[in-house]
């Protein structure tokens, strides 16, 4: 995380850990999941094509009612 701050200092950026908004680093991989569920739950691409490859937008996951 210091390097990280190093080298982004010089261009003006300051590297924040989620703790410093209220959510503790031990819950990010809750937190990412409850953010892909909220996601396919209102029927929104969770991916990112241009950073992932993807072809095109995509609903992650799938709802089931049964």
């Amino acid at each position: 995380m210091q390097m990280l701050a190093d080298e982004t200092a010089t261009i003006g950026l300051e590297i924040a850990v989620s703790d410093d908004f209220g959510v503790p680093s031990q819950a990010k991989e809750a937190v990412a999941f409850a953010l892909l569920a909220y996601q396919t739950w209102r029927r929104q691409p969770s991916n990112i094509p241009s950073a992932t490859g993807a072809k095109r937008p995509a609903i992650l996951g799938k709802i089931s009612y049964a």
